[in-house]
């Protein structure tokens, strides 16, 4: 691929060179099937790689790209198309008239750091949105954040890999520019969310210092080293950035926020409402509560209504575990900016279930307001099996996780997915956080409710404890979880 005005794949067509780089080089490109300009990057193969090892490092780019092309937010270059060309993987990519922010930096000098914070919101929702489906990014650096007019993007995802997976290539070539890995990558260990994290620091930090953390040098071993030791220099014209600097580069992987962390803090200190999160339409379900059985018992009440209402939701960043009333109040406030009209709306996130024990202060959650099919609180669960039974049937579901989600997700009533869960994609994203979950105490209140002591065992070694209370009802031979709250 040497010259201009050559298609490729029968419809994207070549029309000049951007640029390139160690991991390849990218085109101006036509596609003429949907008539609009492209970045087509092909991905260069590392020189002196045996057959095998070759075929694996294209099988792998191309796995990668295909990855890549899952994510869609407003602040990430997407990957339209993956293919090959000459035996070579080629990825087809949104073009963006920008500048780098390495380039910005090499000429006018350190950025204000308003400015830089205001670029670091929209690139850590970006980012927080990937690690959501499971994508580390592994080289995030100046030179793949662009600058467009009025808006910063996340590039070159290609060669992200999706948390958890296998790598192909057995050749252990270091993925990443050296100046902004993370020390515990820089050593050895994997990438991944953790070191993300540090990298995007880094980047913030070369753009408002001027320099990386790490230094400038020609001895790539030195620069390692320093790496490795997480030897940085404190940042001196980062202003209120600093101390966000220094927490996104802990040495300590565990000690960094999060994705979604980072973005909030940065909105704050950019003065951003909210960082951008993705947007997509999907259906909530906005449900009457029924007015209070003038006796008890309750009369027999028709199932509930739900009117169907398309709002967009954010779909990526986890809601700060605040309680449901905190996270009612921001959909509220995203769907008034959004200008949506007047509805009601339950918190529903794609990153939370919104139940089953979401790790988080459990003092501020507030449990759920009763609903027609729930069972009176002053009653056991609507069955004659003995009631230790529902107990058991608690400790079978978490049981089951994080291993088997299908499963887990089978044993929640209707009621409560409608109103809790909606999605087996949010609940699964949920749980994958996690490499263990495990139950004690548990126990069977004078109510007929479950009250336990639930463990989550984030796959850092992190562990959170919480207390719930649980209503369980039996269909047919198995219990199922139709309402949870917090307890002590």
């Amino acid at each position: 691929m040497e010259e201009q005005d050559r298609t490729i794949s029968g419809r994207y067509r070549l029309t000049g060179r951007i640029g390139s780089g160690a991991m390849g080089v990218v085109w101006l490109g036509h596609d003429e099937r949907l008539n609009r300009t492209v970045a087509v990057k092909e991905l260069l193969l590392p020189y002196g790689l045996s057959e095998a090892d070759a075929g694996d490092a294209k099988r792998r780019a191309m796995r990668e790209g295909r990855l890549a092309a899952r994510l869609q937010h407003p602040h990430a270059i997407p990957v339209f198309d993956v293919v090959e060309d000459g035996g070579r993987p080629v990825l087809v990519m949104e073009y963006l008239a920008s500048e780098s922010l390495s380039a910005a930096v090499a000429a006018r000098g350190p950025l204000p750091p308003e400015e830089v914070a205001r670029i670091g919101t929209q690139i850590a929702s970006a980012l927080a949105a990937a690690h959501a489906v499971g994508i580390v990014h592994r080289d995030v650096k100046p030179g793949n954040v662009l600058l467009g007019e009025r808006v910063a993007k996340i590039t070159d995802f290609g060669i992200s890999r999706g948390s958890g997976e296998a790598t192909v290539t057995a050749t252990g070539m270091l993925a990443g520019t050296p100046a902004y890995l993370a020390p515990e990558v820089a050593r050895g260990q994997p990438a991944d969310f953790r070191s993300d994290v540090f990298s995007f620091g880094s980047t913030l930090y070369t753009a408002v210092e001027g320099v990386p953390p790490f230094g400038r040098g020609d001895n790539p071993m030195a620069l390692m080293h320093r790496v490795a030791n997480g030897e940085i220099r404190p940042p001196e014209n980062a202003g209120p950035l600093g101390p966000l600097l220094v927490r996104l580069m802990e040495v300590d992987p565990a000690r960094r926020p999060t994705m979604v962390e980072a973005a909030r803090m940065l909105a704050t200190l950019s003065g951003t409402p909210t960082p951008v999160p993705p947007l997509e339409p999907v259906t909530v379900r906005i449900e009457q509560p029924p007015p209070p059985p003038p006796t008890p018992p309750p009369a027999p009440a028709e199932p509930t209504s739900f009117a169907p209402v398309s709002v967009p939701v954010p779909m990526a960043p986890r809601p700060d575990r605040g309680g449901r009333r905190r996270v009612l109040l921001l959909l509220l406030a995203a769907a008034a900016l959004l200008g949506v009209g007047t509805v009601g709306v339950i918190a529903l996130l794609d990153r939370d279930p919104g139940g089953l024990a979401g790790p988080g202060p459990t003092s501020s959650r507030q449990p759920a307001p009763p609903t027609k099919s729930a069972p009176p609180t002053n009653s056991p669960p609507p069955t004659s099996a003995p009631a230790t039974d529902a107990a058991q049937g608690l400790t079978d579901y978490y049981a089951l996780l994080p291993d088997d989600l299908e499963a887990g997700y089978d044993r929640l009533t209707d009621r409560f997915k409608r109103t809790r869960s909606p999605s087996f994609r949010g609940y699964s994203n949920f749980f994958g956080e996690f490499r263990a979950v495990s139950t004690s105490n548990v126990r069977l209140r004078e109510d007929g409710t479950v009250s336990a002591r639930v463990t989550y065992t984030y796959r850092s070694g992190r562990k959170v404890n919480e207390r719930h209370i649980y209503t369980l009802v039996l269909q047919g031979d198995r219990w199922l979880i139709d309402g949870q709250r917090s307890g002590s």
